[in-house]
């Protein structure tokens, strides 16, 4: 479980449902957004250290369940900010009955606390600051599609992501 200590995601997320709201002017709420009101959390990815390995090592009281956060025709976009070289302290052994929640992003699951106790509320420094697009659609029958950019190149993967949404809408 090192690999929680060592990580952290900053981000904001927005459901859209239109190939219209995907433009520049959403991409400016959102830095808006995330100066306000970004979340920060350890997060498992699909590479690293996925939610399998996170539920071999959590101790046996401890509970996980993922959380999708879009339903069938509906996309999420999310402005992140991913911190391999955090420094963080989680003593997961201090904490009993943690049932954690893993959000769904695209790639990458932020973890969130149900408990009353929070082993992640522990003070950690962040270093990175690149910005990163996460975009997820669902389509009708559950099917998902994942793409990833830097926020620099947002206006490159744009249409392709509309066309994934107005496949929502057939």
């Amino acid at each position: 479980m090192d690999f929680l200590n060592r990580t952290n995601i900053s981000y904001v997320t927005k459901k859209i449902t239109n190939a219209s709201e995907l433009n520049e002017n959403l991409i400016e709420e959102l830095k808006k957004s995330f100066e306000e009101e970004a979340i920060d959390a350890p997060f498992c990815n699909d590479g690293d250290y996925d939610l399998d390995d996170l539920r071999e090592d959590l101790p046996a009281d401890w509970k996980l369940r993922e959380e999708e956060l879009i339903k069938p025709s509906e996309a999420l976009i999310t402005l992140a900010i991913i911190d391999y070289s955090v420094e963080r302290e989680i003593d997961f052994d201090e904490f009993n009955e943690v049932s954690l929640v893993a959000h769904k992003l695209g790639g990458c699951y932020p973890l969130s606390v149900e408990s009353d106790e929070d082993p992640f509320e522990s003070n950690f420094t962040t270093f990175d600051t690149d910005m990163t697009i996460l975009f997820r659609v669902c389509y009708e029958d559950g099917e998902v599609d994942e793409d990833e950019c830097q926020i620099e190149d947002f206006s490159k993967n744009k249409d392709d992501w509309k066309e994934w949404l107005n496949e929502l809408k057939k």
